[in-house]
């Protein structure tokens, strides 16, 4: 029965305890091993609570050894009183060096991937079960599904700048996590296969072309968006600036400038600028360097903006994970810094 989990579930244990002694050991390595993993991509609970903890101490920037992470455990409940402090000075012992910790990193990686994988569909399951594909090999079976599918939407929806990435993943993917499904999909982002942006997934080489008077449609709406700054615009007072005869295309070319990240929607028919989306990310980012936790109150004052504009705002950066809500306050999200 093990021997079936095993093949069922691609894992190396020793590449794992080595990336966790390496970091435990050596802090300066800890930054290079964040840019390649997450907490989902171990297998083994243990060390996925470990690394999880670390990675929680890294951003914000808290001292990191095997003394202050076992202090943290026991303050986030992951502290084992008979088994953590000795598993983590046994991480410490059999990692004499952080040197290879890349390559460890590397390893953790690619078992992670083939996890997620494992239940994309029957045959790939199969090369991974068997043994009979590699990493490499089981990917290229994945793009082949997934170029025809963005294929496919391109072509029915000229207009959009991509598909939605809860959608590409529902489609693509059965019974994977998304944050498994997310990986996947950043190996071809990072390979040059496909572009993300705005929550969305597009063939590299697809664009969205306009007609001459989609294009001047859209400089105006981008203009009025631009002039309203951090006040949210509702949609269907935008259009009703526009002649009638001129409305419907006026609406998908905003419908457009949605989906490829241009305007922000903060909630059904209102939308922002990116730009003033982005500045309002500056601001937090400031704030923050002084500042643990931010308030609604201090928000709106940060922008300048009434209450109710402040709190669509800061709820579409609690989305996106630019904020982390803690009750009636805010802490800085994973992606905040991006």
């Amino acid at each position: 029965m093990d021997e079936l989990l095993y093949r069922q579930m691609p894992h190396s244990l020793e590449a794992e305890q080595a990336v966790l002694g390496s970091m435990l050991i050596d802090a300066n390595c800890i930054k290079d091993v964040m840019e390649k993993l997450r907490p989902e991509d171990f297998y083994l609970r243990q060390n996925r609570e470990i690394f999880e903890t670390i990675y929680s101490m890294f951003l914000y920037s808290k001292p990191i050894d095997g003394v202050t992470v076992a202090g943290e455990m026991e303050r986030n409940g992951t502290y084992d009183e008979n088994t953590t402090r000795n598993y983590l000075v046994q991480l410490m012992e059999v990692t004499p060096t952080s040197a290879n910790v890349n390559e460890y990193a590397d390893i953790v990686r690619d078992k992670a991937l083939l996890r997620a994988i494992a239940t994309v569909a029957s045959d790939i399951t199969g090369m991974v079960q068997d043994g009979t594909g590699g990493a490499s090999a089981v990917l290229d079976a994945l793009w082949a599904r997934c170029e025809a599918l963005l294929t496919d939407y391109h072509a029915k929806n000229p207009l959009h700048a991509g598909i939605r990435a809860a959608e590409l993943r529902q489609r693509l993917f059965r019974a994977v996590e998304p944050e498994r499904a997310d990986a996947l999909l950043t190996l071809f982002v990072r390979e040059g296969k496909l572009r993300f942006a705005a929550e969305r997934y597009a063939l590299a080489d697809f664009t969205v072309r306009y007609t001459r008077r989609q294009t001047a449609l859209r400089a105006e709406l981008l203009a009025l968006y631009r002039a309203a700054d951090l006040r949210p615009e509702r949609t269907d007072r935008v259009l009703a600036r526009f002649d009638a005869k001129d409305r419907a295309e006026a609406e998908r070319v905003l419908e457009s400038l949605l989906t490829g990240g241009e305007l922000i929607a903060l909630a059904p028919r209102l939308c922002l600028h990116r730009e003033a989306y982005m500045c309002a990310c500056a601001l937090v980012r400031a704030y923050f360097a002084d500042h643990e936790t931010l308030t609604l109150a201090a928000f709106r004052d940060l922008l300048g903006t009434s209450r109710d504009s402040a709190l669509l705002v800061l709820e579409c950066l609690d989305r996106n994970d630019r904020t982390r809500r803690e009750g009636d306050l805010r802490r800085p999200g994973r992606r905040l810094y991006e």
